[in-house]
């Protein structure tokens, strides 16, 4: 994962508590099951060139403490390339499985106008601009890569007939809950049954090598 701090929601929107912040209380929480990469400074061109002075030393700091780096900016190109590396390192080995973009950087989007075309969700990516213009959805999606694309939210929303900002939020399904339960307690006593099963059958399979061998049953400790 990488963020960008001036992101319009989620954090960048409250100056005293920023996505640092989050993932700070992410940690606090035990909360480790992303990895997040590096942190870039969002705003135009990605630079946080009209933050106030006073912000970008503080979130510097806060940066440092989390043991985290700021990816300066350095032309669309080589920021894009910056990102791909920094993913690929994380991926070692495997292939990345797909790239999930949320919101609308000027890393992630590029600076061609086709990427106003793309649908929200498991997108397709039909053109890929030249490199000056190409965002990371482009650069990833020309290897075959496949992108999640999250920004047009009332969109997907629309799509799929889902509430848009409900009030109350709904609460989870208490017959689904059940139905989760009933699914892993079953799954539970299924794993101890195949586990007797496999013991039951050790213990035959090798009385009756014994006994096909002529070699006394073992007896009691004395």
């Amino acid at each position: 994962v990488i963020v960008s701090l001036g992101a319009s929601q989620w954090g960048a929107n409250q100056p005293d508590f920023t996505w640092l912040s989050i993932e700070k209380c992410l940690r606090q929480a035990g909360f480790n099951q992303h990895r997040l990469l590096a942190v870039t400074w969002g705003g135009e061109d990605d630079s946080g060139r009209e933050y106030p002075g006073e912000l970008k030393s503080r979130l510097s700091q806060e940066a440092q403490a989390l043991e985290l780096d700021f990816l300066e900016p350095d032309g669309l190109k080589s920021m894009v390339e910056t990102h791909v590396r920094l993913f690929k390192e994380a991926a070692g080995t495997k292939p990345i499985r797909a790239f999930i973009n949320i919101g609308g950087s000027l890393v992630n989007l590029g600076r061609d106008s086709s990427v106003l075309e793309l649908r929200p969700g498991l997108t397709q990516v039909k053109k890929i601009p030249p490199e000056d213009r190409c965002g990371l959805i482009q650069r990833l999606a020309s290897e075959g890569i496949p992108v999640i694309h999250l920004l047009n939210i009332r969109g997907l929303v629309e799509r799929y007939n889902l509430p848009w900002d409900p009030q109350p939020l709904p609460q989870v399904d208490k017959d689904l809950k059940l139905q989760l339960e009933d699914s892993y307690k079953k799954k539970l006593w299924l794993l101890l049954a195949a586990y007797i099963l496999a013991c039951a059958a050790i213990v035959i399979f090798s009385r009756l090598t014994r006994k096909r061998d002529g070699q006394p049953e073992p007896g009691p400790d004395l």
